[in-house]
């Protein structure tokens, strides 16, 4: 189910572990993919670290299957649906070396988002805790 999540997070161009967790609770996408589970961001951000190495192999496999399954060609790419006609350049090609290192260059930034994150609003806290005063007391 993570491995799911965050290739799916990854796919959407979500790389925040805080976000991840957000959307797992609020999303219809995030939730189907996670059967209704919802891991904290520590969770989220702990298994993306202990299986980085692991992970980034994988999604290099997922996307070799995947051409060789005939669902991508290359030379098509849409990110937003909208049909652009454009001239392809040399340096747009991928080739298997290129697609393993965006795969290292994605989970690095979600590293890298983490760690900010971390430092911004503390390891223990999501970011959007109401203020002090606004909560219930009990």
């Amino acid at each position: 189910m993570m491995v799911a999540v965050l290739l799916y997070a990854y796919c959407q161009g979500m790389r925040s572990s805080r976000k991840i967790a957000r959307a797992l609770e609020r999303d219809v996408g995030f939730r189907v993919v996670a059967a209704d589970q919802q891991p904290d961001f520590r969770t989220i951000c702990r298994f993306r670290a202990e299986h980085e190495a692991a992970l980034g192999r994988l999604f290099v496999q997922v996307l070799r299957l995947c051409r060789e399954a005939g669902l991508v060609k290359l030379g098509v790419v849409a990110l937003d649906g909208a049909k652009v006609a454009a001239n392809a350049a040399l340096d747009a090609n991928r080739n298997h070396q290129a697609i393993e290192e965006e795969v290292r260059r994605m989970l690095a930034e979600a590293r890298k988002v983490d760690a900010e994150e971390n430092a911004l609003f503390g390891p223990e806290k999501r970011g959007d805790e109401l203020p002090e005063g606004l909560g219930w007391r009990v």
